[in-house]
């Protein structure tokens, strides 16, 4: 690798798992009957037979709208992990029990028994995000030697102050690692992280800030908590399916550590982001009494196609490339918020399958982890013997707003 003193990389992707993933079939069955239960409180059904029909009702609801194993095989929902007990969990209504077991731990302390169908409120869900997050980190952190200068924290699924990251800091002594926070972008956090790692590390070059050489990243993603059991309309329907669980630690570093420690890599070549016109109500995400609440438009996919083309150009034009020139050598890190936003711009770059193939794999293999989809997507670009050294890669992701975001890497 030729030393370049100005540049900045992105490497050693860690991706952490937590509970066992949970096949697709099965979890769209374990939504049907959390929101069974849920719905049979809040109407006071009180027969197994009248919530029977309920728990039929809703399945043939989630049989229509929700997104099914042929595009996500499995997802890791810690909400459903069967980790505790197998106590059945059976709802308790005019002194009459309906029969709808559950027996995830995790879950029972979301909803703790149902003695309220909506579940905890989002102060008690926040301090389940932490437990789950410092877990998470004492497994990021198992086996590393190195204690980084920033730390970057990326979540739109968990907030309290000091953050889980600055308890791990403090916890550890790291007197001299500055912990910052990038929250509630959504699917397209890595994108803002990443620019502010790149520019951290800059700053440090002119003497503004310490000297930087290892930025670590973490993404802690719970989607889980924030699923709206009462709620069986489509859109709701199509986010509960869809979302999932995921965590995952990568590291910005510059040259001389890059060939110091021999790392397999990409070289950040340029990052944009914009808000997209006329699309401000198209997906919101907000917080509500017991959870944050997410609108998902149907035009998502339509706005994306009508506006990639000409973001694709831009970004490339940062680097003194013509898109169409350089496409066909390209790999492609793109943010499958779902198979027809995948779809929509392939079709509309002139892209090959194989192309979008990785993007697909990860939503098939894991579900969409908002921030932490496109990193997990790197690391398979990164360790896939087909992309070889020096290809370009276009990473897209896309979030509230609706905000556009674009990256260039160089895999080294």
């Amino acid at each position: 690798m030729k030393h370049d003193d100005s540049a900045v990389f992105l490497t050693q992707f860690k991706k952490v798992q937590i509970a066992p993933y949970l096949p697709q079939d099965k979890g769209l069955e374990f939504f049907a009957l959390g929101m069974a239960k849920a719905q049979c409180i809040e109407e006071n059904i009180d027969s197994d037979k009248a919530a029977n029909q309920r728990y039929n009702y809703i399945k043939s609801r989630i049989k229509k709208y929700g997104v099914h194993s042929e595009y996500i095989k499995q997802r890791q929902i810690v909400t459903s992990a069967m980790n505790y007990d197998s106590i059945p969990d059976r709802i308790k209504i005019n002194n009459k029990f309906v029969n709808l077991k559950i027996d995830s731990a995790t879950h029972k302390d979301l909803f703790k028994k149902h003695k309220d169908p909506r579940g905890i409120l989002l102060n008690e869900r926040m301090e389940l995000y932490e437990k789950i997050a410092m877990l998470v980190l004492k497994k990021m952190y198992a086996k590393s030697q190195m204690v980084p200068d920033d730390i970057i924290h990326v979540s739109c699924s968990g907030y309290m102050s000091p953050s889980p990251v600055e308890t791990w800091v403090s916890k550890q002594e790291w007197s001299n690692t500055t912990v910052t926070h990038s929250y509630h972008m959504g699917c397209y956090g890595c994108l803002p992280a990443i620019r502010m790692a790149h520019g951290f590390m800059s700053s440090s070059r002119t003497g503004a800030v310490p000297s930087k050489t290892l930025i670590d990243i973490i993404h802690t993603e719970l989607l889980s908590l924030h699923i709206d059991i009462l709620n069986n309309s489509a859109e709701n329907i199509v986010t509960m399916s869809l979302f999932a669980d995921g965590f995952v630690k990568y590291s910005a570093v510059n040259s001389e550590m890059m060939e110091k420690e021999d790392l397999k890599g990409f070289k950040i070549l340029a990052v944009r982001e914009h808000l997209l016109p006329k699309s401000i109500d198209d997906m919101t995400w907000k917080m509500g009494a017991h959870h944050f609440h997410m609108t998902l438009s149907p035009d998502v996919p339509v706005v994306i196609k009508k506006e990639i083309r000409a973001f694709a150009s831009a970004l490339s034009a940062q680097i003194g490339k013509r898109f169409d020139d350089i496409k066909n050598n390209m790999a492609f890190a793109i943010h499958p918020g779902g198979p027809k936003i995948v779809d929509n711009i392939r079709d509309e770059l002139g892209l090959s399958e194989p192309q979008v193939e990785i993007s697909r794999k990860v939503l098939k293999e894991n579900g969409n982890m908002s921030s932490a989809t496109i990193p997990f997507i790197l690391s398979e670009i990164l360790n896939c013997d087909d992309i070889k050294k020096n290809t370009i890669v276009l990473c897209l992701a896309f979030g509230p707003g609706l905000t556009a975001a674009g990256m260039l890497l160089e895999k080294i």
